[in-house]
C-alpha cells in the first residue's frame, strides 16, 4: 500500500508544470520557449486552453539567463490574464505524462501518455529478486488498470510460459500505443525475458560464468533517476553472493536514445595506441568547453575540420571550397538562428535540404550528416574499436523489437566482443544546439533502424520546430573565440572570406 502511495504521490508531483522541472534539460525548456512562440496553447488541470502572450517567450529568456527561472512563476495570456505555471499540465512535450484534452479517448492516448514505464508502474528504486520479476508485472495494479496495460501483463505471462509475447491486433494497429509498448515496457519485458532465457543470447553461458550463478539467483533494480551516461534507460543485475553487478541497458525500438558521445572517458592505456587517435580526437572534441557556444554547433564544424586534415579525400567534395571552416562560422550561424539572417553564400549545401530551419540551422545539419556519413561509412575503423573497449564487458544492451505479431527479444554482450557503433545525432535543422554528436550500441549485423528517431538523419525532412537556442547559448552569442584543436591548423594560418559569384557557385575570395 505504501509503494501505491508513493507511486501516486510521484505521479500527481509530475503532472503539472513547475520551473525547476522545465530547466532541468535544456531541450525542456527550449521546447517551453518554442511552445511560446508558436502560439501553442498549455492546458490548466480541469482542461482550460491558454495561449500565453509571445512577449512572455523573451521574459523567460531573461530569467534563465539571470538565473531566476526559479520557485512560483506566471505567465501573462494574450489577454492579459497571469496564470501559474505550476496550473498547466505537465504533457509529452515537457517530459511529462499528463494528457491534453481529449487525448485520453480510446485510440487517442499518446505514447508518453501511457501508464507503462517502470517510473510509473512503481517498480524502481528497490531490489527485486529476478525469480519474482514476473509476478511484480503481473499483479501490478497501475497495468491492471488499463487495457493495454493488461496486454503487458498478459506478455509478461507468455514470457514465462517460454511463449512468444504477442501483440493483439487492436494494439497494433494502435501505433502510439505499440511504441509505448515496445519502448518502454520493453525496458523491463526484457529484463523479464533475459531471466527466463526467453532473449536471443549467443553468449549466454559465457555471460553466467563470468556473472557468477544463474540468472534465477540474481537481484535486479531499475533506478528511476538515470545517472548512467551511458545508459539512458537502464536496470542492474547482481549475483548476492559475490556482490558482482552490471548495467543492462533495455532499449526498445531501433536501440533507444543514443548516449552522448562526451559521456565516453577514454582510459589511460588507449592514449598511446597511435592508430586510435583519430577517433579519440572525435571524442575528445564533444568535450572541449573552449570552443565556441554552442559547442555543439562549433563542435560540428571542428569535427569537419579535423577530417579535413586527417583524410581529405572522404570529405564530400562540394566542401572543400569552404574548408578549413574558420571561427567566424559559429558566429554566423548564431546570428543566423537568434536573427533569421541568411546565408546565401552556402545555399548550394542545403539547397535540397526539406526543412523549416533557417539557413544556420541548415547548414549546420547538413554538416553534421556530412560528418556522421564518414564515420559510418567505416572510413574511421579504429571509431568503433575505442567506443567498445570504453564499454568494455560491464555492460550489457538488452533489446525488445516488434517483428510482425511479436516482440522480439535480444541480448547483446559483451560489447567489445560483439557490438555495432554508429555515429548519431539528437538534433535536427530547426536547433542545431539541441545536442552534440551521440553514438548507438547495436547487435553485429543489425538492419538500420526501422523507425527514426526526431532528429536523426535517415532522411533530408524535419518538421519539428523546436525553440531557436537555449538562454545559455543565446547569451553566448557575441562569443567569437577561434576554433581551436585538432583539425584546425590551417585554419590558424588564414581567415576566409566568401562571396557568391553571379553563377551561383561559392568561390574562396582574398581578403
Amino acid at each position: 500500500m505504501r509503494d501505491l502511495l508513493n507511486l501516486l504521490d510521484t505521479v500527481l508531483a509530475e503532472a503539472t508544470l513547475s520551473a525547476s522541472q522545465i530547466i532541468k534539460y535544456p531541450e525542456r525548456f527550449d521546447a517551453f520557449i518554442a511552445h511560446i512562440q508558436n502560439n501553442k496553447p498549455f492546458y490548466t488541470e480541469d482542461g482550460t486552453e491558454v495561449v500565453l502572450a509571445a512577449t512572455e517567450a523573451a521574459r523567460f529568456l531573461k530569467l534563465r539567463a539571470a538565473d531566476q527561472f526559479k520557485g512560483s512563476i506566471t505567465g501573462t495570456d494574450t489577454d492579459g490574464t497571469q496564470w501559474p505555471l505550476s496550473g498547466f499540465r505537465k504533457t509529452a512535450e515537457f517530459g511529462g505524462s499528463s494528457a491534453i484534452p481529449g487525448d485520453t479517448e480510446p485510440g487517442q492516448i499518446s505514447k508518453e501518455g501511457a501508464q507503462v514505464k517502470p517510473t510509473q508502474i512503481g517498480i524502481t528504486d528497490r531490489l527485486i529478486p529476478a525469480e519474482s520479476l514476473g509476478n511484480e508485472i503481473i499483479n501490478n495494479t497501475i497495468l491492471q488498470a488499463t487495457e493495454y496495460g493488461q496486454v503487458i501483463i498478459q506478455m509478461a505471462q507468455q514470457i514465462i510460459n517460454g511463449e512468444p509475447a504477442t501483440i493483439p491486433t487492436e494494439i497494433r494497429k494502435n501505433e502510439k500505443i505499440k511504441k509505448a509498448i515496445v519502448d518502454y515496457a520493453g525496458e523491463y519485458l526484457g529484463v523479464l525475458a533475459l531471466v527466463h532465457n526467453q532473449s536471443k543470447f549467443p553468449s549466454r553461458d559465457k555471460f553466467l560464468q563470468w556473472l557468477g550463478g544463474d540468472m534465477m539467483e540474481m537481484v535486479l533494480s531499475f533506478p528511476s533517476k538515470q545517472n548512467n551516461p551511458v545508459a539512458d534507460s537502464f536496470g542492474t543485475v547482481t549475483n548476492p553472493t559475490n556482490n558482482h553487478t552490471l548495467n543492462i541497458s533495455s532499449k526498445g525500438t531501433g536501440g533507444g536514445a543514443a548516449p552522448s558521445m562526451s559521456s565516453l572517458k577514454i582510459p589511460d592505456h588507449l592514449r598511446d595506441k597511435k592508430q586510435y587517435q583519430t577517433a579519440m580526437d572525435l571524442i575528445d572534441l564533444t568535450q572541449d568547453k573552449n570552443l565556441p557556444s554552442p559547442r555543439s554547433v562549433s563542435q560540428v564544424f571542428q569535427a569537419m575540420n579535423l577530417l579535413h586534415e586527417r583524410m581529405p579525400d572522404a570529405v564530400p567534395k562540394e566542401f572543400a571550397p569552404f574548408l578549413p571552416w574558420d571561427q567566424r562560422i559559429v558566429a554566423q550561424v548564431v546570428d543566423s538562428l537568434k536573427k533569421g539572417t541568411a546565408m546565401p553564400e552556402y545555399k548550394l549545401l542545403f539547397t535540397n535540404l526539406n526543412s523549416k530551419g533557417n539557413d544556420g540551422g541548415k547548414l549546420t545539419y547538413v554538416t553534421k550528416a556530412a560528418v556522421m556519413k564518414i564515420v559510418n561509412s567505416g572510413k574511421i575503423p579504429e571509431f568503433q574499436a575505442v567506443v567498445l573497449e570504453i564499454l568494455d564487458f560491464n555492460f550489457i544492451q538488452q533489446y525488445a523489437t516488434a517483428v510482425g505479431n511479436t516482440i522480439t527479444f535480444y541480448t547483446q554482450w559483451p560489447a567489445k566482443l560483439d557490438g555495432q557503433v554508429s555515429m548519431e545525432t539528437k538534433s535536427g535543422g530547426t536547433d542545431p544546439s539541441k545536442g552534440g554528436f551521440s553514438f548507438k550500441l547495436k547487435p553485429k549485423g543489425s538492419a538500420a533502424d526501422d523507425v527514426e528517431e526526431p532528429g536523426s538523419f535517415g532522411d533530408n525532412t524535419m518538421d519539428q520546430v523546436p525553440a531557436q537556442l537555449s538562454t545559455a547559448d543565446l547569451d553566448a552569442e557575441t562569443n567569437r573565440t577561434r576554433l581551436t584543436g585538432p583539425g584546425v591548423r590551417a585554419a590558424k594560418q588564414q581567415e576566409p572570406n566568401f562571396s557568391v559569384a553571379a553563377t551561383g557557385r561559392e568561390k574562396r575570395q582574398p581578403r
